[in-house]
């Protein structure tokens, strides 16, 4: 062994973890695991529910259903509700990436 502290950093290397985040997405929700592995032996370490909508903004939980209609030839209409689900997806998106801090 080298005298000029190399062992303890190689001891700290292979000590590390390596970890991955799975997402099952749902309507408004995701489950959220948290694998590690050390050594090769995975490990499960945390099962989670992130909100991925506002419960104060019912629609953002389905903002397809909330805005999208039938067939719709009006395209005013269809405008309308295609910038509504842009921005309900864009608020879901924002509030389940808080869940995640």
């Amino acid at each position: 062994m080298a005298s000029d502290g190399s062992s303890h950093l190689q001891n700290a290397v292979t000590k590390s973890q390596t970890a991955a985040l799975g997402f099952r997405v749902k309507a408004g929700w995701a489950a959220v695991v948290l694998l590690t592995d050390t050594a090769h032996s995975p490990q499960l370490s945390d099962v989670s529910r992130i909100e991925l909508c506002d419960p104060r903004l019912p629609e953002t939980r389905q903002p397809y259903h909330a805005a999208m209609g039938k067939l719709e030839t009006n395209s005013t209409k269809l405008d309308q509700r295609e910038r509504a689900v842009r921005s309900i997806s864009q608020q879901a998106l924002n509030f389940g990436s808080g869940a995640l801090r």
